[in-house]
């Protein structure tokens, strides 16, 4: 009899990105994992294309609700591990994504859509409407 063994895997998604150089944009920031148990709950890991809030340190922490504007974008999936301490992230902060293939927003431990408010552009990363054509 085999032994069969059932194994996650989670293959990175750049499919967000609306442009390949838009990943040429990305700079270095820091996050804690600590701060991200809810997303790392959702998706075991903070996957690629999630929006973050960036702050003048260079630290990102994640959305407090659906309808905050993201500064930034995670550039690759990034480990959440515990007890790893604060951690180098690369983070989309100018180019052009998709905005329906952008990761669900994790608020209060549900999944959302980040809502995207025309009258408040995101100051780097334009998010592009699918349904705005």
């Amino acid at each position: 009899m085999p032994r069969i063994k059932r194994a996650e895997y989670r293959i990175e998604d750049p499919s967000w990105v609306l442009d390949g150089k838009s990943l040429d944009h990305c700079q270095t920031a820091t996050y804690d994992p600590a701060n991200f148990t809810d997303v790392a709950s959702k998706y075991k890991c903070i996957p690629s294309g999630y929006p973050v809030r960036l702050d003048a340190r260079g630290n990102i922490t994640p959305l407090a609700a659906e309808t905050d504007t993201p500064d930034a974008l995670v550039a690759r999936d990034l480990s959440v591990a515990p007890g790893t301490g604060k951690q180098a992230a690369a983070v989309l902060t100018h180019g052009n994504v998709w905005h329906r293939r952008l990761p669900k927003v994790i608020v209060g431990g549900e999944a959302k859509t980040l809502v995207v408010d025309d009258t408040k552009k995101t100051p780097l990363v334009f998010i592009y409407k699918e349904e705005a054509n």
